[in-house]
């Protein structure tokens, strides 16, 4: 595996750091660059010149062999070789004489060197969440103070040399195999703290009530553990809301353990949540399945290399989170969880996919951490996910479909060997995300400056009761959330100059108006301007499309019949700035007969109360009314009907009153034209 250029130069420059550093004992962070052998064999020769190393940090890398010039490192005092994938350990640590703290912790050791018990001065040795089998002699550690063997489930005895560690005071065996504990542990006159689990001892053992010192001592899968576990199960059947939690994270629960308790975990009616993190499983016990209610299920930081198939039989799960386990691949069917919307396989040892088509409704896919060299071609179809997080992988070149992905609000591929195409086209579609919040910010401050109205139609935007809409692209169907339409939309208008604000202003907040209606009566006005806004967008035509809705509503509202101040005035009223007078002129682009009429008196009939009264031809302005020229246009929604069969066409209007009495009233504006044809009608919304 080729280290890409990226990696290199953060490699080089952590090294150079670490030089500059002043003080006398420094510290190299190489931690979490994806280094292999190679690349670290390659960088021993500058890691050597820096002079007075104390400290260094190889954790979360592709490492399974060290070099031997690492050894010459005699001044280390604390080394990190954590969550790499070392099955063995060389025999020269009793080299590095210096060493206080090692931890090689999150690997794949079966077992530790024998000369390892020679590095006396170490203090603190972690090798928890490994496999190993057995320990060497430890009687060599004899300055050791913490020693974590935690999570090495085949590790079935300490040794009986263990009670020369006189200066233990913490001790960790949670999660191991141990049936028995050594006689001798009740020498250890300075511990403090044991964490001991217990698979099948349920007593706690006479050897360790002697230690004077012993301030904790906690046994796991033993008899307090399992009246904790009882205790969680009854807790939960207790509770009164509807869609109850079970919480059993912790408790270092092994597959023997959850077995024995889903009998009771059954009995929990209406139980949706489930939390199994944090245990020793390596194995779900099939009956987990009949658990059809579960909409949330948590496994992560357990043993699983594999998990069944049976997923897909939850069927309404919606959140899966199978993060920090030794995961391999995924079940095929896993793909058949049509209603899964958020996904976390983080931190695993992924090698491949399976296929994802079947996640239609996922939102939240979280990859990174894992070793996966490639993503599925098909998942350019998982056309609702909004996050995508590949942080930590082997990805080079992204598959075709991707750009298909429209509703990606966040994106990682930080740490991954993507080649300049890939690379570039991550930078677009990063920035283009980071502009698109921006100016849709811009725009929406912009037509509301109001902070509360504001506020409002913010919320009206995050409402996901909005739903989605469904466009072509080349020949295939993608499926846009509404927010994002309208987010996308908001950073198109063009709304930087005088002549942008007069052209563009008011079809903007029509078309925004309708596409986050709530209105149940006027859910298929909202769907088709979502549909046709989304559509637009993705043609490239959005300030085309606003021209039509502008020359469409003036075709219905003649400028001297219909109520409604310019673009140029609502811009002035809210501060936004004047547009020029010739800016004016597009606003009224009309038929020779429309201006005619204009130059006409109009005749407003008012019918309140079975009475029609006739008013003056002018525009009624806001002050006359009582109402604002924005709440009216936010009030109304223009809806296109059939032409009707009668001789003479109306526009019937729904406003608020135009009278100085305030009451509601209905304006109908008879228009004599001969045309029957496109007859609209506007709502009240």
């Amino acid at each position: 595996m080729v280290m890409n250029k990226q990696q290199l130069k953060e490699l080089s420059r952590r090294i150079e750091e670490a030089k500059k550093q002043e003080q006398q004992e420094k510290r190299l962070d190489l931690s979490g660059l994806s280094l292999n052998n190679e690349a670290l064999l390659r960088a021993m020769s500058e890691i050597e010149k820096i002079s007075g190393m104390t400290e260094l940090d190889l954790g979360g890398n592709n490492l399974n062999k060290l070099p031997s010039n690492i050894f010459t490192l005699i001044n280390l005092k604390r080394l990190k070789l954590d969550r790499n994938k070392f099955t063995d350990l060389p025999e020269e640590f009793e080299l590095l004489d210096n060493l206080e703290k090692l931890d090689v912790s999150h690997n794949r050791l079966l077992y530790l060197p024998d000369k390892i018990g020679r590095s006396s001065n170490l203090k603190d040795l972690n090798v928890s969440n490994n496999e190993l089998l057995f320990l060497p002699d430890l009687s060599g550690f004899r300055k050791l103070e913490r020693l974590d063997l935690s999570n090495n489930r085949y590790l079935m005895k300490l040794p009986e040399e263990i009670g020369n560690l006189s200066k233990l005071t913490k001790l960790n065996v949670i999660g191991t195999g141990i049936e028995d504990i050594p006689e001798d542990l009740k020498l250890l006159n300075n511990l403090e703290r044991a964490e001991v689990g217990l698979n099948k001892l349920f007593d706690e053992p006479e050897e360790i009530d002697n230690p004077s010192n012993l301030k904790a001592l906690n046994f796991s899968n033993n008899e307090q553990q399992l009246k904790e576990l009882s205790r969680r199960i009854e807790e939960a059947k207790k509770q009164e809301q509807q869609e109850k939690r079970l919480d059993l994270s912790g408790l270092s629960l092994n597959n023997e353990a959850l077995l024995r308790a889903m009998s009771e975990i059954e009995k929990i009616s209406g139980m949706t949540e489930l939390d199994l993190g944090g245990n020793n499983l390596n194995k779900l016990p099939s009956n987990i399945f009949t658990l059809i209610n579960l909409k949330r299920l948590k496994l992560d930081r357990n043993k699983f290399t594999d998990l069944p198939e049976e997923f897909e039989l939850l069927d309404n799960l919606e959140k899966l989170d199978v993060s920090h386990n030794r995961l391999l691949y995924l079940p095929d069917k896993i793909g058949r969880s049509s209603n899964l919307k958020d996904l976390n396989v983080s931190n695993n040892e992924l090698l491949f996919l399976p296929d994802l088509s079947g996640f239609r409704k996922l939102e939240r896919l979280d990859l990174s951490t894992n070793n996966l060299k490639k993503l599925p071609e098909d998942i350019g179809n998982l056309s609702n996910l909004t996050k995508l997080n590949v942080n930590g992988n082997l990805i080079k070149n992204l598959p075709e479909g991707f750009e298909l992905l429209k509703n990606l609000k966040a994106l990682d591929f930080r740490k991954n060997r993507l080649s300049d195409e890939a690379f570039n086209t991550i930078k677009d579609i990063t920035e283009k995300i980071k502009q698109v919040h921006q100016k849709s910010d811009y725009t929406l401050r912009t037509l509301y400056p109001n902070d509360k109205e504001l506020e409002e139609i913010r919320l009206k935007i995050e409402n996901p009761d909005l739903g989605s809409t469904s466009i072509t692209i080349g020949d295939k169907k993608v499926e846009i959330f509404s927010k994002n339409v309208v987010e996308e939309f908001l950073s198109e208008i063009p709304l930087g100059t005088r002549s942008d604000i007069s052209l563009y202003y008011l079809p903007a907040k029509d078309q925004l108006m309708k596409m986050i209606n709530d209105d149940s009566n006027l859910i298929d006005v909202r769907d088709l301007t979502l549909n046709k806004v989304a559509q637009s967008l993705a043609d490239g035509n959005i300030k085309d499309y606003l021209t039509s809705v502008d020359a469409e509503r003036r075709k219905l509202y003649p400028l001297s019949e219909l109520p409604i101040e310019s673009a140029q005035s609502q811009a002035e009223s809210q501060g936004i700035g004047s547009a020029p007078l010739t800016s004016q002129k597009v606003l009224r682009r009309e038929s020779t007969e429309d201006k005619d009429s204009q130059m006409a008196d109009a005749q407003l009939q008012i019918k309140a109360q079975g009475t029609v009264s006739s008013l003056s031809a002018s525009p009624v302005s806001p002050s006359e009314t009582g109402v604002s020229v924005n709440d009216r246009l936010r009030q109304m929604t223009i809806v296109q009907l059939p032409a009707q069969p009668q001789a003479d066409s109306q526009v019937a209007v729904s406003t608020s009153s135009v009278s100085t009495s305030q009451d509601e009233q209905k304006v109908h504006i008879r228009n004599n034209s001969s045309s029957q044809e496109n007859s609209p009608k506007i709502l009240k919304r």
